[in-house]
């Protein structure tokens, strides 16, 4: 099977068996390289773009054989659509644990407090200690998802419709107001720190008026809460 076989069936794969090797014979140092250049990669496209970024910096950077790119990722696009899908699987990793103790049948006011602030938690830790793919989300995003469309309708629409189910559980139950629309609320909630960590960063006239981050956090989250989660309450 010829290179531009194996990545022309890459392009047409499913996220999952885009994280697979597409042949070849494997380096000494397998799983290590793969892993340097999906780090390596991030910043250079967070940076750059997909377009603005050639095989032969994200090598560079890594450290590794360029050649290794084409064998674990099928080529550029290949390796950019994998930085995508681990991410998403590393953070509904993260919330999935949290998202599974929910009873929604047993939902009370109280347990759907509690749960929102460990998601506000664990959102604005994740963004906060992985910038770089913060920014590359909202590059994608500008440009029509031409990329990781797919893994946004699979990997994180579980997530947003778990937790919307929640805002309309409580709705339902009257201690949500019922003139709010959920997938507002969540959007919002989740894009929104990726503006204010920006903001933060340009040491703007209002930042001494604002709390920084990651020094307080905390008070960050709290205000989040505030805004978002009491401001829905009945």
């Amino acid at each position: 099977m010829t290179n531009d076989k194996k990545h022309n069936e890459f392009i047409t794969a499913t996220p999952e068996e885009a994280l697979e090797p597409l042949g070849g014979e494997p380096s000494k140092d397998d799983g290590s390289a793969r892993r340097k250049l999906i780090e390596s990669s991030v910043t250079l496209f967070a940076q750059n773009g997909l377009e603005g970024t050639s095989t032969r910096d994200i090598a560079k950077a890594a450290g590794v054989n360029i050649s290794l790119i084409a064998y674990h990722f099928g080529g550029k696009e290949g390796l950019y659509k994998a930085v995508f899908y681990e991410f998403a699987m590393q953070a509904s990793a993260e919330l999935s644990g949290h998202l599974e103790a929910i009873d929604v049948s047993k939902l009370t006011k109280e347990k759907f407090c509690l749960f929102m602030k460990g998601f506000i938690s664990v959102i604005t830790h994740k963004k906060f200690n992985s910038p770089d793919l913060s920014m590359l989300f909202q590059r994608e995003m500008i440009a029509g998802m031409p990329h990781a469309r797919e893994i946004y309708e699979t990997v994180f629409n579980k997530m947003l419709e778990t937790v919307v189910n929640l805002f309309k559980e409580g709705q339902a139950k009257g201690f949500v107001k019922k003139d709010i629309n959920p997938y507002v609320v969540f959007l919002s909630l989740v894009h929104s720190t990726d503006c204010y960590m920006h903001v933060n960063k340009c040491e703007h006239l209002i930042h001494g008026s604002i709390p920084h981050l990651p020094a307080q956090m905390k008070q960050y989250q709290e205000q989040i809460y505030k805004i978002f989660i009491e401001g829905i309450l009945v």
